[in-house]
């Protein structure tokens, strides 16, 4: 048994000077030897975890203040508010179903519209093209007729 024990022990004394090196506090100048990337990162998570932190706070507050205000505007009856907040949540759920369906009615009427002017927007430039594939045929003609008008006149001029 001694010699376990003394094996134990004796694995235990050079396995000490490791843990300590790693339980012991860190002194300012081994934190000030940490990279300052690492230091930086830590600074801002922690300041965005307390903005985080106190904007929860405040809407606990606000709404604790809510809700204090609501209790004193009913009377403190806990039977009466929690039917009057069942009405009032009842009235809000069916305001925002109502507000839904004409949302989604409005969302239906714009897509049909949109279609509506999607298709005469085409009809719009494919009849633009057609009038100017016209107008190019009709200058073409008209190029062809001063052609003819001057061949013409230069034939009638020599005749006389």
């Amino acid at each position: 048994m001694e010699v376990a024990e003394s094996e134990v022990e004796a694995a235990a004394l050079e396995f000490l000077p490791g843990v300590e090196g790693i339980l012991k506090p860190i002194s300012l100048q081994e934190e000030a030897e940490l990279p300052a990337k690492i230091l930086a990162e830590f600074v801002m998570d922690s300041q965005k975890k307390d903005k985080l932190f106190c904007s929860h706070l405040q809407v606990v507050g606000f709404l604790q203040n809510f809700l204090a205000q609501e209790d004193t505007a009913q009377g403190l009856d806990p039977l009466a508010s929690e039917d009057t907040s069942r009405q009032k949540a009842i009235a809000a759920k069916e305001q925002w179903k109502d507000l839904k369906s004409t949302y989604w009615e409005h969302v239906e009427a714009i897509k049909s519209a949109l279609t509506q002017v999607l298709m005469k927007t085409e009809e719009a430039q494919r009849k633009q093209t057609q009038l100017k594939e016209v107008l190019e045929q009709l200058q073409a003609k008209k190029q062809m007729a001063m052609e003819k008008l001057r061949a013409a006149q230069k034939k009638w001029q020599l005749q006389q």
